[in-house]
């Protein structure tokens, strides 16, 4: 058990797997929280609870487990994002910012440690079917969002890992506005802005805090889980990864 955004924790509990277990063959950072709001009323601790949890935890255990698949010349560390990473969509500022942050994270971790046997992959999910979907649940219908199982998310995560992939995106389209995203922004904020003033988004601008705070601090590595403090709804989507690679195993 181990709290991420805990460095000395993080370090401790490193070593130990590597001492008890074996050396650290791949790293899944999949620690994530989200908070809903309109940014002008957004609470400055909770922006700060995200911000740790979503970029400093991932920066973190990968400092750590780095460092050692470095010295080894061999590793795969894989930061799992979001589509919100890419495509900033009103009300979740927090969150898009923190995946922003992950993704360009990835992208200068990856051509930093080119040449060392580590790599590095970044796979953006669009919304899973779990308990933390009730941070945006409002929002499913008028933007006819489109949401993928746990088991799927897991599955195509493991199909880019297999595949060495740089990143991956979800087939559909989504692929297709990030894509437009990096190309034409204009064109995405015209539309994703008529889409948050809407009047049928209207009644979404509130605090999406209704219930208490669920978070996840964890972090898996390929083939076994091995750290986590409160359980999120991606355990869900660990859990499934991991049924899958243990039946890769098999």
């Amino acid at each position: 058990v181990c709290d991420v955004t805990d460095a000395d924790a993080v370090e401790t509990m490193v070593a130990s797997i590597e001492d008890n277990v074996g050396p650290i063959a791949g790293l899944i950072n999949n620690a994530g929280i989200q908070r809903r709001a309109p940014f002008l009323e957004f609470d400055l601790a909770d922006y700060r609870d995200v911000m740790e949890m979503n970029l400093i935890a991932p920066f973190i255990v990968s400092q750590a487990v780095g460092r050692r698949m470095g010295e080894r010349g061999a590793g795969r560390i894989v930061n799992i994002g979001s589509v919100f990473g890419d495509i900033a969509y009103p009300f979740f500022a927090t969150y898009s910012a923190t995946k922003f942050g992950l993704r360009g994270f990835s992208d200068a971790m990856r051509r930093e440690l080119s040449g060392t046997g580590v790599a590095v992959t970044y796979v953006a999910p669009r919304a899973t079917r779990t308990a933390a979907e009730a941070e945006f649940a409002p929002l499913i219908e008028p933007l006819q969002m489109t949401l993928d199982s746990a088991e799927k998310v897991a599955t195509e995560a493991w199909d880019a890992i297999e595949a060495r992939k740089r990143e991956a995106f979800p087939r559909g389209k989504e692929r297709f506005f990030v894509a437009l995203q990096r190309l034409f922004p204009k064109l995405i904020d015209r539309s994703v802005g008529a889409q948050a003033r809407a009047p049928r988004i209207g009644h979404c601008r509130v605090d999406g805090r209704d219930g208490p705070a669920q978070q996840l601090q964890l972090f898996g590595f390929i083939g076994r889980l091995d750290g986590h403090h409160h359980v999120h709804s991606r355990l869900k989507m660990i859990a499934a990864f991991l049924q899958r690679v243990r039946k890769q195993r098999d």
